[in-house]
């Protein structure tokens, strides 16, 4: 297998991303990234090998923030325990499990406690007061 191609550049500047290639490539690289858990490096290689897009590592990080991703997303308190309440509520009256968007991520109960619990939040979520 041949390494992926470096990026173009001219002045040791990368390559120029137009907005039409991100919005193509998004999914893909969303498959590669968030669902997939590849590491930067490798999700650069592969978009690279198989759909022949290429991007310095900058390019990609400024482009994540654009998208509002990120992983190991640390979730503030807050926000953190009232995706629990509303998961247990969910579960309560519907028997459902509630699936949350943080920052890319889908965010269940199931990996948001333990997110929590690691910053040894304080989980009463029975006390937790939602002024939306």
């Amino acid at each position: 297998m041949n390494p992926p191609p470096k990026p173009q550049s001219s002045s040791g500047r990368s390559a120029v991303i137009t907005k039409k290639s991100r919005t193509k490539y998004e999914p893909y690289i969303r498959k590669l990234w968030i669902d997939g858990g590849n590491s930067l490096q490798d999700t650069m290689a592969k978009m690279a090998a198989e759909h022949h897009f290429v991007a310095s590592e900058d390019q990609y990080k400024k482009q994540f923030r654009r998208w509002k991703w990120s992983k190991n997303t640390c979730i503030p308190n807050k926000e953190g325990l009232w995706m629990l309440h509303k998961a247990e509520q969910g579960k309560v009256e519907h028997d459902k499990d509630t699936m949350f968007e943080f920052r890319g991520q889908i965010l269940t109960e199931g990996n948001t406690r333990p997110r929590l619990e690691r910053k040894k939040v304080e989980m009463q979520t029975q006390s937790l007061s939602l002024g939306s």
